[in-house]
């Protein structure tokens, strides 16, 4: 794998060059902000442990990562853009289930098992479509997981009549919202040549204040 390969994804990418998507790189600063409302948040709250604290840290990680992917645009910092994602969403459903629903780390373990097989399921279906029937997707299938946790967590908090519930339906219409404009992108670009991917940055940094939002103020701290 050639680790500086250059990377043009999006269509505020004209060059190479490292300021040349200066809007999709800006715009993580939402990122950060959501941090900074979660920390102080957790403060106000008196609910700044160990965990909460943890994805705090991923959020504003995340806002970092996806920085040097927009800015360096090539394979490492790809990966640094994405595994700040995967890992938060991994710890962020673990604390849900176990913190939002009551559940032993058994329970925690199987739910996990669950949803990594159904998520695996749906990519690997997609996956096997033809490339050209998928490809106004923009490659945003990969995100199907998170869309997937996201609703699976706002109908059974829903269902529960839990307090969480109207942030959570909140954090996922506007992940749903947001990943429209990050599939749009590619496809808009001779109409609006800044594209939309910077409405996917300022969106899902909201999204991800809401859901650390609703940990922290919701989430029953469980003890060992």
């Amino acid at each position: 794998m050639d680790w500086f390969k250059s990377i043009d994804l999006y269509c505020e990418r004209l060059n190479a060059d490292f300021w040349a998507e200066p809007f999709n790189a800006l715009t993580n600063v939402a990122f950060i902000l959501a941090a900074i409302v979660g920390f102080f948040v957790a403060k106000n709250h008196n609910r700044l442990d160990f965990v909460n604290g943890l994805l705090i840290a991923l959020a504003a990680t995340i806002g970092i990562g996806s920085f040097l992917f927009h800015t360096y645009a090539n394979e490492w910092a790809m990966w640094a853009d994405m595994i700040p994602i995967a890992i938060l969403a991994v710890i962020y459903i673990a604390v849900s289930v176990r913190s939002f629903f009551n559940k032993s780390w058994l329970g925690v373990a199987i739910v996990a098992v669950l949803f990594f097989a159904a998520s695996y399921g749906i990519l690997f279906f997609i996956n096997t479509l033809p490339a050209n029937s998928i490809a106004w997707l923009n490659g945003s299938h990969i995100y199907a997981p998170v869309l997937l946790g996201l609703l699976a967590m706002s109908f059974s908090l829903f269902f529960i009549k839990h307090k969480a519930t109207n942030l959570m339906l909140m954090a996922t219409i506007t992940f749903i919202i947001s990943l429209a404009f990050r599939t749009m992108d590619k496809t808009i670009c001779e109409i609006l040549p800044l594209g939309t991917h910077f409405l996917w940055h300022s969106l899902n940094g909201l999204m991800i204040g809401l859901l650390l939002v609703a940990i922290i103020k919701y989430g029953v701290k469980k003890a060992e």
